[in-house]
């Protein structure tokens, strides 16, 4: 997989809310693929 802007990713973080469902989910496969590490954020623990 080709990296993003051609750079390398491995050690960097990312803050991502709504990656419960839907883009956000989306969204945080596609970061983990480039070797991100992610936080995510939720409203609600029981959500």
């Amino acid at each position: 997989m080709a990296h993003i802007d051609g750079t390398r990713h491995t050690g960097k973080m990312a803050l991502l809310t709504g990656a419960r469902s839907g883009i956000g989910r989306a969204t945080a496969l596609w970061l983990a693929a480039f070797g991100l590490s992610l936080v995510l954020a939720q409203r609600a623990p029981s959500r």
